[in-house]
């Protein structure tokens, strides 16, 4: 069926006056069972525009296969349907590269400078974004530091021939080469569990960039968007992630991976980064120390 182009389109005059830098533009797109058109759009590097609607700059837009925005659409402008503002379904996201549908829910993982955030878009919704990690932790489904540079993201139903994966959202780690596993509930729209890594490498020769995943019947596609090596660029391939029968050992969590894992950077503070909501964590063991120690303090833990 893919012998003949029926139509060729173009849309450019929408993003004539956007911000443009390395890696914070056009991300992911994808057409819905609705024939309904999603595209994500990084700010630019500049935070500001991605709160104003008559920019693409830090936006999810949607629209109609031949580029006009959608009737019921936050900012339509009945006089003006292919207009900025009619496309604009949500705002205030910083480099949305990894958008998907599951259901009913339309979900984005937005990379941030240090902290990335998985979000379950809301029509209409201006999502905090001012340039700073912090903001990257509100209104969120599931903050994920440190930050892992999502570049795609897809649903595994409960069906799928790889059992690990099962009933989980899959989101590639660009910069990193790896995958990041988050169980999800496609009833509720909420995480289901605590994430973690199935496939954190790839073997040396893949240094960089994940780029999309797509998933097939029985395995998943990852793609690069481009390959770094030691002597220089290499040819850009197709990964298949498929199931294998064979059982890994279980690793013990040590502090730094739970510390990741539970996103403890998004309210605490160590080596000088994360959030500020929670205090410090640069003293904790000398502060843990201390109360062991504490003879009072032991006489009260042994009385409870």
């Amino acid at each position: 069926p893919w012998t003949k182009i029926e139509q060729d389109l173009e849309l450019s005059k929408n993003f004539l006056d956007d911000y443009v830098n390395v890696s914070h533009i056009i991300g992911n797109c994808f057409v819905d069972e609705n024939n309904h058109l999603f595209v994500g759009v990084g700010d630019g590097l500049r935070w500001q525009p991605s709160h104003d609607v008559s920019v693409t700059n830090g936006k999810l837009l949607r629209m109609s296969l031949d580029f006009k925005g959608l009737p019921d659409n936050p900012f339509y402008k009945d006089d003006q349907p292919e207009a900025t503002e009619s496309l604009v379904y949500a705002s205030g996201l910083r480099n949305p590269f990894a958008i998907t549908k599951v259901g009913q829910h339309l979900l984005i993982a937005d990379n941030g400078p240090s902290i990335d955030r998985l979000i379950r878009v809301e029509k209409g919704k201006d999502y905090p974004w001012t340039g700073k990690d912090e903001s990257m932790t509100h209104s969120n489904l599931k903050t994920i530091t440190p930050a892992i540079g999502p570049s795609g993201i897809v649903y595994v139903p409960a069906n799928h021939p790889i059992r690990r994966l099962r009933k989980h959202l899959v989101i590639l780690q660009s910069h990193k080469a790896g995958v990041y596993a988050v169980p999800f509930d496609i009833k509720t729209g909420e995480i289901a569990g605590d994430a973690y890594f199935p496939v954190t490498r790839f073997g040396q020769q893949w240094i960089h960039d994940f780029s999309g995943v797509t998933l097939f019947p029985d395995r998943l596609l990852i793609s690069h968007i481009r390959i770094r090596h030691k002597h220089g660029l290499m040819k850009s391939h197709l990964l298949a992630l498929k199931h294998s029968d064979r059982v890994g050992t279980q690793a013990l969590l040590d502090g730094k991976v739970l510390f990741n894992r539970q996103a403890c950077k998004g309210c605490h503070m160590i080596n000088g980064k994360g959030g500020g909501q929670g205090p410090k964590l640069d003293t904790l063991v000398s502060r843990l120390k201390s109360r062991l120690n504490d003879k009072k303090y032991l006489a009260k833990l042994a009385k409870a």
